[in-house]
């Protein structure tokens, strides 16, 4: 599967530090974390500046974890995910 940017919620499951997901400014309000498979997973979105947005490791239940943002970004970069999907909800 590929990162998916067509609506209003993406589904980002390709990680490439390289190749933004986003150019320019983007309003993230919250991003749930789906299907990690291990706790030793991990993810991280990081900005056009290199500077990171978000960064977790997967919880020992491996239940779908949510993380509020409520913020402007310039640019979106999914530079590591391991496992599972990210869903990034836009405001």
């Amino acid at each position: 599967m590929a990162n998916d940017i067509t609506g209003r919620v993406w589904e980002l499951d390709t990680p490439n530090g390289v190749t933004p997901v986003w150019r320019g400014m983007v309003k993230i309000k919250y991003v749930e974390w789906v299907t990690p498979a291990t706790t030793t997973d991990t993810f991280e979105l990081t900005d056009s500046n290199g500077k990171s947005i978000i960064k977790s490791q997967a919880q020992a239940n491996l239940d779908v974890q949510t993380f509020n943002l409520e913020n402007w970004y310039n640019g979106v970069f999914l530079t590591t995910l391991t496992s599972g999907t990210l869903r990034v909800h836009l405001a």
